[in-house]
């Protein structure tokens, strides 16, 4: 036991000291011109996120800055606005939040609403990871989008930051209208054809020098890039890797079947087959978009189908339970800590003189586990595995006498997600002794199944 929470208290220290050596980024809310302001928003920060935690270099602040204020941060600012016949026009800068000096700026213009989510992505790239990699995921999202490989290569293509170093002054100071008199429009023209000429100059310049780079480097560069191409997050191609957890907070109802099979030992050595059928609700709140921290808590009331032969008025089953799950990524699952109340049924005989009687222990556990999920295109699969210790307990079997118990249960369980279908079943052993009455004990093997409707 002793070893055990070492392990776990090693795995987080190691946790913090690989974080420190990320860069702070602050992602702050993207500044959006036009009609579809929240859409943008809510788009962006979901593409953000799914940029930035592909590669481990930054430590992700949504919303506040470190509770350390002498921790340099760097801030993450995303604007579009609509410049009429221009386009939209998206800008990208990675700003130092000591000097408030920007470090890497990137842009595109002329680009058509409906490319400005895919673009918005490369210029995302370049700023965080250089245009090395935004030019590779470029060239990626054009093999598999030919309206976009069209849209770059026709006569009229948008312009980025990857091919000029600024902003064109007349694309920046453009109207939000499209109030255009006809020598500006031919300006225009005129201007955007001298940019097409030149921009295939510098994309041959750019293609030697690509040439040159080391063929290994580009082929790890392509081959996680191409984790990039997709908005939302993608399963794992690999179903026997580490899968995460989705991103999201939940509600789910469950209906469960118990089943118990209980040998108490005092007295008598009586064996008890008990089952349970009822309702669990569990609340799953996602504390963290990137690390995938979740805290869950759930509530269970189970009633007694049969016990045995014996016409005994069952108590009902009730559990409450809370937990944190921690992503550790340079594990191989994920950890496990919680608490959790439930109540043990068993008939046995207290006196020699009394008749069989049943009786109920209350036990508070401390909880301890790993969890490892695997993705595939249709479902996932998680697995648990659940160590969990008595810190405090009370039982009825004695009305006049304050038994103290000892208890400790080991758990294998699986869960299969399909949408918003959820399977479980779980199986635990576990072990109950008295320091206060000698020879009892119980011994109890539990069969668990869940079937959840998630909201």
């Amino acid at each position: 036991m002793i070893k055990f929470i070492f392990f776990i208290l090693l795995c987080f220290s190691q946790l913090s000291l690989a974080q420190d050596k990320l860069v702070p980024l602050l992602i702050q809310e993207a500044r959006v011109e036009g009609e579809k302001k929240s859409f943008y928003q809510t788009q962006l920060r979901k593409i953000s996120l799914d940029t930035i935690r592909r590669f481990k270099k930054y430590e992700i602040f949504l919303s506040t800055r470190p509770q350390d204020p002498d921790k340099p941060i760097n801030y993450l600012d995303v604007q579009i606005s609509y410049k009429g016949e221009f386009g939209y026009l998206i800008e990208v800068k990675q700003i130092s939040g000591k000097s408030s000096r920007i470090l890497k700026e990137s842009w595109a213009g002329f680009v058509p609403e409906r490319f400005v989510l895919l673009q918005s992505r490369i210029n995302l790239v370049e700023v965080l990871y250089g245009k090395g990699m935004a030019r590779k995921l470029q060239s990626l999202l054009m093999k598999e989008n030919p309206e976009f490989a069209q849209a770059q290569q026709a006569n009229e293509p948008i312009i980025t930051s990857l091919n000029n170093k600024e902003i064109p002054q007349y694309l920046k100071n453009a109207p939000l209208d499209n109030s255009m008199n006809e020598k500006a429009s031919k300006d225009l023209t005129d201007l955007r054809k001298d940019i097409v000429k030149n921009l295939g100059k510098v994309t041959e310049e750019s293609r030697k020098k690509d040439a040159s780079l080391n063929e290994q480097k580009k082929e790890n560069a392509t081959a996680e890039l191409t984790l990039l191409t997709e908005g939302e997050m993608k399963k794992n191609d690999n179903p026997f890797g580490k899968g995460m957890r989705p991103r999201e907070s939940s509600l789910a109802v469950d209906l469960v079947y118990l089943n118990r099979h209980l040998q108490s030992q005092y007295l008598l050595n009586i064996t008890n087959n008990l089952n349970y059928v009822g309702p669990r609700m569990t609340y799953r709140k996602n504390l963290s978009d990137t690390k995938g921290d979740d805290f869950v808590l759930s509530v269970m009331n189970l009633k007694a189908l049969k016990v045995n032969k014996v016409d005994f008025n069952v108590p009902d089953l009730r559990n409450v339970h809370a937990q944190f799950l921690k992503t550790v990524d340079f594990l191989p699952f994920d950890l496990l800590i919680g608490a959790h109340y439930d109540n043990q049924i068993f008939i046995n005989l207290a006196e020699y003189n009394d008749g069989l009687k049943m009786s109920e222990n209350h036990l508070v556990w401390a909880q301890f586990g790993v969890e490892r999920t695997f993705n595939w295109k249709l479902f996932s699969l998680s697995l648990q595995a659940l160590y969990a210790q008595n810190f405090f307990s009370k039982s009825s079997f004695m009305s006049d006498k304050d038994i103290k118990l000892d208890a400790s249960r080991y758990s294998l369980g699986a869960e299969l997600l399909l949408k918003k279908i959820r399977l479980g079943v779980f199986m635990s052993k576990e072990e109950v002794t008295s320091r206060s009455l000698n020879n009892f004990s119980i011994s109890q093997d539990s069969f668990f199944m869940n079937f959840a409707y998630v909201f």
